[in-house]
C-alpha cells in the first residue's frame, strides 16, 4: 500500500478532476440552453397554430435539455463515488459503505446518500420517486422528505451547491480512508463555497 500521504493525493486527483469536469459542463451547458431560451419564437409570416406550435417545441426543448442536464449531473457526482471507492480498494485501503459510518461525522454524508439514492431512481425507478420503489426510493422518501410520485425533474436541486458538497464528502472520505488529516470547511459555509467556486470554476469559464 502507498504510504498515507500520496494515496490521499491519489483519491484526490481522482475526484477533483472529475467535479471540475462536472462543474465546467454544468456551466456550458446550461449557458447554452439559456442562449437558445432567449430565440424568439414567434414568426409573423406564420399561423397562429404555427407559432403555437413553435412555442411549444421550445418550450418542451428547454425543459427535457435543463432536466437532462440535472439528471447527468447527479449520475456523474454518483459515479465520482463510486470511482474514489473503487481505487482506494485498488490501492489497499479500508472499505466504506455509504449507509454506514454516521459516527464518523463526515461532512454532507447525508446529502450524498441523496445523491447517490436519485441516481439509482434515474437509472431504476425512470426518474420518479414511487412508494415501494426500492431502497433507494424508500431513503428519500423516509429520510430526505419527499413526496411518493415526486418526479426528478420537479425537486428543488441546486447543482452546485451538491457539487460542492459532494467535494468536501470526498475530501474529508479520502482523508479518513487513507488516516490523513484534512481540513474541515470553514464554518462559514457560504464562504466556504464561495472558495470552493474559485478554485472549481475553468480558466476557459471565467470573463
Amino acid at each position: 500500500m502507498l504510504n498515507p500521504a500520496l494515496a490521499y493525493m491519489v483519491l484526490v486527483t481522482e475526484f477533483a478532476s472529475k467535479i471540475d469536469g462536472l462543474w465546467a459542463f454544468e456551466v456550458a451547458i446550461r449557458a447554452q440552453i439559456e442562449g437558445v431560451a432567449k430565440t424568439d419564437w414567434f414568426d409573423p409570416s406564420l399561423s397562429h397554430l404555427e407559432n403555437k406550435t413553435r412555442k411549444k417545441q421550445l418550450g418542451g426543448f428547454l425543459f427535457f435539455s435543463r432536466d437532462l442536464l440535472r439528471e447527468f449531473e447527479i449520475l456523474g457526482m454518483a459515479k465520482t463515488l463510486e470511482d474514489v471507492l473503487v481505487e482506494a480498494t485498488g490501492l489497499g485501503l479500508p472499505s466504506f459503505d455509504i449507509w454506514a459510518g454516521d459516527d464518523l461525522n463526515l461532512p454532507y454524508h447525508h446529502e450524498m446518500r441523496c445523491v447517490r439514492s436519485l441516481a439509482n431512481v434515474i437509472k431504476h425507478s425512470a426518474s420518479r420517486i414511487v412508494a415501494g420503489g426500492g431502497p433507494a426510493c424508500q431513503f428519500l422518501i423516509e429520510r430526505a422528505g419527499f413526496k411518493p410520485d415526486t418526479e426528478i425533474a420537479y425537486i428543488g436541486f441546486d447543482l452546485e451547491k451538491a457539487l460542492y458538497q459532494t467535494y468536501v464528502f470526498l475530501d474529508a472520505l479520502s482523508g479518513h480512508l487513507t488516516g490523513v488529516s484534512v481540513e474541515p470547511p470553514l464554518s462559514d459555509l457560504e464562504a466556504d463555497f464561495e472558495r470552493f467556486k474559485t478554485g472549481v470554476v475553468s480558466w476557459f469559464l471565467k470573463g
